[in-house]
């Protein structure tokens, strides 16, 4: 026995007074026997099933999922010796009200609990909201507590139980970030920031752990970029054509392999300022002094990893690749 989806035949969309949306569609459903059917209709490959969000061609509305209410009705009998089929399903914005009224005895069977909110943290910003850099008047960026601005952090806190303490499992993992792509971000921008568990009883006292474990996503990733700047920087002697007062400019043609060897082998000299001070320095990433050329010209960043990657789909069975 089988049935064939021919098609969708109808559409439409109606709000109600708390603006909750609500769509249904009619789907065209073919059977090649007389003895297939509303069951073998509504299990048709390619109906929706309960749960799927509304997205058909370009109109789309996540937050709408297909309801398990659906209308199976008999039409005309099909030239191939079946009949004709008609479903009409309902997708809703309201929450679905078996997730809501189950009742779970066993807590171990209860579903993985998915929330978010925002965290909000200090940082110090470079750059203003067109990426242009901060300058002084002398065209030196901007550094210190008067950059720092307030922003927010996007989190995802998961609760689920289990039958036995999950700390060993992610305190290893606190601190770490994803090490592949997760809930459509990629590697390096989902950070374990912190997790807490709490025992607990059910019918004659058998035990369970409730494991709450917080996400912080940061769309950049946790990576840091920070200004090559320092008090050293190559040998002036190694760097420049000759020696013409403390700060020549006229560089030497050398490369980066040759720089390279340079810093490895420790041929380094602390920079001093034309007073001959010993002075912080902006390097241009290759351990010579950086020297701006242009208005736009920014210093040279290094990008440091601070934290170890982990794949959090191995801390249970049970955590989601999708929120």
């Amino acid at each position: 026995m089988s049935a064939t989806l021919l098609g969708r035949v109808d559409w439409s969309m109606s709000r109600t007074r708390e603006s909750h949306r609500n769509y249904k569609i009619k789907w065209k459903v073919a059977t090649t026997t007389v003895n297939e059917g509303p069951l073998t209709v509504y299990t048709c490959s390619g109906i929706p099933a309960v749960g799927a969000s509304w997205s058909f061609g370009g109109d789309v509305d996540v937050w709408a999922k297909c309801t398990p209410e659906a209308t199976i009705t008999l039409g005309k009998q099909s030239d191939e010796g079946g009949f004709i089929w008609y479903v009409e399903q309902l997708f809703s914005t309201e929450p679905l009200w078996r997730c809501q009224t189950a009742q779970i005895e066993d807590p171990l069977l209860e579903p993985v609990g998915i929330s978010g909110n925002y965290q909000k943290f200090t940082r110090e910003r470079d750059h203003d909201r067109h990426g242009n850099p901060v300058w002084t008047s002398a065209h030196e960026l901007m550094k210190g507590p008067a950059t720092e601005v307030d922003e927010s952090r996007q989190t995802v806190i998961l609760t689920f139980n289990t039958a036995a303490n999950m700390l060993s499992t992610f305190s290893s993992k606190i601190d770490t970030v994803n090490d592949a792509t997760l809930w459509g971000y990629p590697k390096r921008c989902i950070k374990l920031a912190t997790g807490s568990w709490q025992r607990k009883f059910y019918g004659t006292c058998s035990v369970y752990y409730t494991t709450t474990l917080e996400f912080h996503i940061k769309d950049d990733t946790f990576d840091r970029e920070l200004v090559d700047r320092g008090t050293y920087c190559i040998d002036f002697k190694l760097i420049y054509e000759s020696i013409n007062g403390p700060r020549p400019w006229t560089l030497k043609t050398l490369t980066d392999e040759q720089l390279a060897e340079m810093v490895s082998k420790g041929q380094l000299q602390l920079f001093t300022d034309p007073a001959g001070n010993a002075a912080p320095v902006i390097l241009d990433g290759k351990g010579r002094p950086w020297k701006k050329v242009n208005a736009n010209d920014v210093p040279p960043k290094v990008k440091v990893e601070y934290h170890d990657e982990s794949n959090f789909l191995l801390l249970d069975p049970r955590f989601p690749t999708t929120i």
